[in-house]
């Protein structure tokens, strides 16, 4: 009964288990080792030429936010906390924009001093980019 549970669950490329699987009764659950959010703040890290800080949130060890960047403090959000409106918003925006142009969003919350910008991330690149070599 455990090889059925076994053959049931999918393979790698390289055609061997995941790492991490285990027996439930006559079931075979495959244990994810690296979260989708850990994923897209190593993406955000490669992709602004940072490193991704390990232990980020209440185990910093002193650090701020999820990405080490000199000269910024940037926090990764992702999944459902993102709200559609918003990306609604920047959807339009981009669609709209001259393809050379950085399309930037900026939005005035009822509840707070100050305005908050929102863009996609490779134009964040490229206007860090941009400023890099000047």
């Amino acid at each position: 009964m455990y090889h059925d549970a076994l053959a049931a669950v999918p393979r790698q490329q390289d055609g061997y288990l995941p790492h991490a699987v285990q027996l439930m009764g006559t079931h075979a659950v495959v244990i994810v080792t690296d979260k989708t959010w850990k994923a897209v703040e190593r993406r955000v890290a490669a992709k602004l030429g940072g490193r991704r800080i390990p232990l980020s949130g209440r185990n910093n060890l002193g650090r701020v936010g999820d990405v080490d960047l000199t000269g910024f403090e940037v926090e990764v959000k992702s999944g459902r906390q993102v709200p559609k409106t918003c990306i609604d918003w920047l959807k339009t925006l981009l669609a709209l924009r001259e393809p050379k142009n950085i399309a930037v969003l900026v939005m005035q919350p009822k509840h707070i001093k100050g305005q908050v910008v929102v863009m996609t991330l490779d134009d964040l690149a490229r206007l860090l980019n941009a400023f890099k070599y000047r």
